[in-house]
């Protein structure tokens, strides 16, 4: 006997792992959130060492600076339908609009004034870093 293959079946699935993929972050926003500010305060952490130390990146390896920024936005898209009424997202959009400033292209990491010109904007970003936090601590 051949068993037919129920592509519903298999469609279901799909439509139920996406969706509790997605609730993940629903039920986890606040650890998902803080683990996204973590990260961009760690980047930037690093994007400074380098600035002051004279290293710089190629364009190839600048992903490893924007990934960050690309997940938090997917972040952003999934929760704000659940959210949008929350004051820490609104601080986590600019948290992450600096961050995107930051790391917008490997050119900041150029040039004699390259390690103040990433510190005005870390110092801003870390400033938008611990707004949201203070928010999301009320909020919870």
């Amino acid at each position: 006997m051949v068993k037919k293959h129920n592509p519903f079946g298999v469609r279901g699935l799909l439509v139920l792992s996406l969706l509790l993929a997605s609730s993940c972050y629903l039920f986890r926003y606040e650890a998902v959130m803080e683990t996204h500010l973590t990260l961009m305060e760690q980047y930037s952490t690093k994007l400074q060492y380098m600035a002051d130390n004279g290293l710089e990146v190629s364009g190839p390896d600048w992903v490893e600076f924007e990934y960050p920024g690309e997940r938090a936005e997917e972040f952003v898209r999934i929760v704000s339908p659940s959210f949008a009424d929350q004051e820490s997202l609104s601080a986590f959009a600019r948290s992450l609009e600096l961050y995107q400033l930051l790391v917008a292209s490997p050119e900041i990491l150029r040039g004699a004034n390259a390690p103040q010109k990433v510190a005005d904007l870390r110092v801003a970003l870390l400033e938008a870093i611990r707004v949201n936090r203070e928010l999301l601590a009320r909020e919870n």
